[in-house]
């Protein structure tokens, strides 16, 4: 799979009609890509059956999804849906629909690979801009969310840069060599700035050759050094 394309959609909380133009955002963006199927993920296989999307897409079609089947849409398109512990790493889906995911469920959106796009509709908009800081993705409908616009400094910058020479950066933090350069160098960060946001040392990462996965760890040793 090439480059990911991500697509987000503002949203709070439960909200019908925005839910209604996200399904809809993906069925245009399957039309026009050509694509074959739309996977709608969401934390846990009840949410394919409750809430909002029973409402929406009616509690036949979500049983159906909730059972693991494939629904076929008048145009051929095949709609599948799961919740993150349900969900087969190995497949392959065109367009996966992140349907109000909370942190870990994000984390484990934002690791797939074997897919050509992401559409996220967040629950919240702290998870909004946060997954607009990290992504830079394209904005479907309204566009009014204000970015932190939180940036770390050239010196920051330049040791993280330093950090990933000296790790392997595809296993994160697996080995403890690599734990004490990660110290050392956010130590040498929180020396350079006071008030440091943990969220930008794992969006840079994630932009830097970091799996969304082993960013979210690398954030964690920051937040416990920096005791936020």
């Amino acid at each position: 799979m090439g480059k990911i394309k991500r697509f987000m959609i503002e949203n709070h909380g439960g909200n019908v009609e925005i839910l209604k133009y996200g399904l809809n955002c993906c069925l245009k963006i399957c039309e026009e890509e050509r694509l074959n199927n739309l996977h709608i993920l969401v934390g846990t296989n009840n949410q394919l059956k409750t809430g909002d999307l029973s409402s929406v897409l009616g509690r036949d079609i979500c049983n159906r999804l909730f059972k693991g089947r494939k629904i076929t849409s008048k145009n051929n398109l095949q709609i599948s849906g799961s919740g993150i512990s349900t969900f087969k790493t190995y497949s392959s889906f065109d367009l996966v629909f992140g349907l109000h995911l909370c942190r870990k469920a994000m984390i484990f959106m934002d690791s797939l690979e074997n897919t050509k796009i992401i559409v996220f509709l967040p629950w919240n908009k702290i998870d909004g801009i946060n997954w607009i800081e990290t992504w830079d993705p394209i904005i479907l409908g309204s566009n009014t969310w204000v970015r932190t616009n939180e940036t770390l400094s050239s010196e920051a910058i330049s040791r993280l840069e330093e950090m990933n020479t000296l790790i392997n950066v595809s296993t994160g933090l697996v080995h403890t060599d690599d734990r004490k350069v990660v110290r050392e160098v956010i130590k040498d960060i929180i020396y350079i700035e006071s008030s440091l946001n943990p969220d930008l040392i794992c969006q840079w990462a994630i932009k830097n050759g970091w799996s969304a996965k082993n960013a979210e760890e690398l954030k964690k040793q920051a937040k416990k050094i920096i005791k936020v």
